[in-house]
C-alpha cells in the first residue's frame, strides 16, 4: 500500500485499482491452476487497456493455450460492450489519439521506454527524433521478449510476469498508476 501508484491512484480519483482487481484475482487463480479463470480476468484487463494485448502475446507466444482462448474471447466479448450499448469503438479511438499525441514530457513517473527517451528530447517536443527512437526500442525490446518467451516457453505465473513488467515498459503511456498491477507479484 505504501507504493507511489497506489497512492496517486486514490489521490487522482483514477481507474488503476479497477486494473488492480482482475490482476488480482487472475494472480490468484494462478496459485489454484484455474487458467480458464484467469484468462477471464486476463480478457477483462485488455478491454479495459489494450496495452496489456501485449501480456496476451506473450501468453500465446508462450504456448498457454487455456489461458490464452479463455482471455481472446473474454477480451472481444467485453470490448463489444461499447460498441453495442456506448458510441460505438469511439472510445478505443480516443485512447489510441491520446497515445499519439502524448510526449511523455512533464510526467517522470511515466515508465515507459519510448516515454523515458523523450525526457531526453532537448528540443522538448518539437522534434519527434527521440519518440522514434524510443518507438524503436520498444519494438527491439518487445520483439526480444517475445522470442525469449516463444524459446523458452516458461510457465504460466513466469510468463505472465514478464507480461507485466513488459506491458509497463512497452506500454505507450504507462503513468506511475499502472504499477498497482505490480503488487500481486509481491506475494511471493
Amino acid at each position: 500500500l505504501g507504493m507511489a501508484g497506489v497512492g496517486y491512484t486514490f489521490k487522482l480519483g483514477k481507474i488503476y485499482m479497477i486494473l488492480f482487481f482482475p490482476t488480482a484475482v487472475a494472480w490468484g487463480v494462478f496459485k489454484k491452476n484455474d487458467l480458464v479463470i484467469a484468462g477471464i480476468e486476463i480478457g477483462i484487463l485488455c478491454a479495459l487497456k489494450p496495452t496489456f494485448l501485449i501480456g496476451l502475446a506473450l501468453l500465446v507466444w508462450a504456448r498457454h493455450w487455456r489461458v490464452a482462448i479463455s482471455a481472446i474471447l473474454t477480451f472481444v466479448t467485453v470490448s463489444m460492450v461499447p460498441v453495442v450499448f456506448g458510441d460505438g469503438v469511439q472510445i478505443y479511438w480516443q485512447w489510441y489519439a491520446a497515445c499519439q499525441h502524448f510526449t511523455g514530457i512533464g510526467l517522470p513517473g511515466d515508465s515507459a521506454i519510448m516515454a523515458m527517451l523523450m525526457r531526453f528530447d532537448p528540443y522538448r517536443g518539437i522534434t519527434h527524433d527521440f519518440r522514434n527512437v524510443g518507438i524503436a526500442l520498444t519494438i527491439i525490446f518487445s520483439l526480444a521478449i517475445a522470442w525469449g518467451v516463444w524459446r523458452r516457453a516458461p510457465d504460466v505465473r513466469s510468463t505472465s510476469e514478464v507480461a507485466l513488467v513488459a506491458y509497463l515498459l512497452a506500454g505507450p503511456v504507462t503513468w506511475l498508476g499502472y504499477t498497482v498491477v505490480l503488487i500481486p507479484m509481491l506475494d511471493e
